[in-house]
């Protein structure tokens, strides 16, 4: 990603050695404004986790999300998802997507999963999407952050906001554009699985381009990508595929197609009614 290249002032091919960072006491260097701090890795080793008060360190995080990070989230235009979520719509129709993930067997480490995703597809698994852990999207390397105790959450929690205004706000600014986020889409950069093929789709339903909806449709199946699919998924291709051209070619309008996919996802996913507002407030 270019914008991080300019950004770390380096190349693609440089990593992160842990081992060599020039403050290894719970920090990783990344450049000269920004280090990780945290524990690093997903799992904790047994020896510390013995060591961990429970009940202080789940106390911690909840404390330290609510007062730092859902704070500077609100302040910076997202609206709170369920528990550990957070959404901003773009101007073009992408949700801005971050959630907390926190590693499921009580190492008491946590990270962030990224992502943008448009809002008039419906979908199946909704953060299925361009994006990626922020580790990944910062220089390639997976981080999970501690909340072991409230003075490491508090430290993590810092850690992560300077992350998301450094790092993450500008990897979202680029799908600000529409040029850029078609070119990714088309170039097959950042997305998952057929959802691409949906997604496409509904991009030209938006268009108001279902002529070229269909034949994109028609040409996926003697596409190369599609005669390399195992035979398993090329079945579920072409059941995709002929339920997108029952969608395109029946007597509902582009609009009307957009807006059953975006009540599909309010009611399905439980977003907030302000942001199906604004999606409509701009087009």
């Amino acid at each position: 990603m270019e914008f991080l290249d300019k950004l770390f002032n380096k190349t693609k091919t440089d990593k992160v050695d842990l081992k060599k960072s020039p403050e290894y006491n719970n920090t990783v260097y990344v450049n000269d404004s920004f280090s990780y701090f945290g524990n690093g890795k997903c799992i904790r080793p047994l020896e510390e986790l013995d060591k961990i008060n429970i009940q202080e360190a789940d106390e911690s995080f909840k404390k330290c999300k609510k007062e730092l990070l859902d704070v500077f989230m609100k302040n910076n235009g997202f609206i709170k998802h369920k528990t550990n979520a957070y959404m901003r719509l773009n101007s073009i129709g992408l949700i801005e997507y971050i959630n907390l993930q926190k590693e499921a067997h009580g190492s008491r480490t946590f990270t962030l999963n990224v992502c943008v995703l448009p809002i008039y597809v419906k979908h199946e698994v909704f953060t299925i999407g361009f994006g990626d852990r922020i580790g990944i999207l910062i220089n390639g390397e997976d981080f999970w952050w501690d909340y072991n105790d409230l003075a490491t959450s508090e430290k993590s929690f810092k850690n992560i906001i300077q992350a998301l205004k450094l790092f993450i706000f500008p990897w979202f600014e680029q799908y600000n554009n529409e040029d850029k986020y078609q070119k990714d889409l088309f170039n097959n950069i950042g997305i998952i699985g057929n959802s691409r093929i949906k997604w496409i789709t509904y991009l030209y339903i938006k268009n108001n381009e279902i002529e070229k909806a269909n034949n994109y449709l028609d040409g996926y199946l003697n596409s190369d990508d599609f005669n390399n699919e195992l035979e398993i998924h090329k079945n579920r291709i072409i059941e995709l595929i002929n339920d997108l051209k029952t969608i395109l070619n029946s007597s509902k309008t582009g609009t009307e197609i957009l807006n059953e996919a975006i009540v599909y996802n309010l009611n399905k996913y439980k977003l907030a009614k302000s942001l199906i507002k604004e999606y409509y407030d701009s087009n």
